[in-house]
């Protein structure tokens, strides 16, 4: 048991770290695959029949997730490297691509503004009429309160249309 514990400790500690930055909240779309691209690299160097495994299920997940693959795309297009979207299905224009700049590849982002829109949207809260809600939205947007990050006023209502 203790030899399995320091192999596990030895080769698969760092991975923490990763997952911590990608639930960050924030975090550009370059620097996620970036991060998700070099944890993947570093794996792949872990020798042992766990491993394997381990790389086995990383790779099965993401050839599973067509998502990953146009976001990979969309990274290298932001990032300044020569990439094309291929038959491009989704219709994205440079100005849609732009709005990708700040695409979370976890849900966490998703999950964290679920979790504060749904107190607006609360069954006590009946006459809340829209316009309140949009300013309420805004006025969300530009509060410093998630942990000093700022972000623009246009990403951030873009995002939450989107959904």
């Amino acid at each position: 048991m203790s030899r399995k514990l320091a192999y596990i400790k030895a080769n698969f500690c760092g991975i923490s770290k990763p997952i911590t930055r990608l639930e960050t909240m924030g975090i550009q779309l370059c620097d996620s695959i970036n991060t998700v691209k070099q944890t993947e690299s570093e794996l792949l160097q872990v020798q042992g029949k766990v491993a394997n495994k381990v790389n086995a299920k990383l790779q099965s997940v993401l050839e599973r997730n067509p998502g990953y693959s146009t976001l990979c795309k969309v990274s290298d297009i932001l990032c300044g490297n020569e990439a094309e979207l291929g038959r491009n299905k989704q219709g994205l224009s440079a100005n849609n691509l732009t709005l990708f700049e700040y695409s979370p590849l976890t849900s966490c982002d998703v999950e964290r503004s679920f979790s504060s829109y749904k107190v607006l949207l609360n069954d006590n809260r009946r006459s809340f009429q829209f316009d309140s809600f949009k300013m309420r939205v805004i006025i969300h947007c530009n509060t410093t309160e998630n942990e000093g990050m700022s972000f623009s006023l246009s990403l951030k209502v873009n995002t939450f249309l989107i959904l």
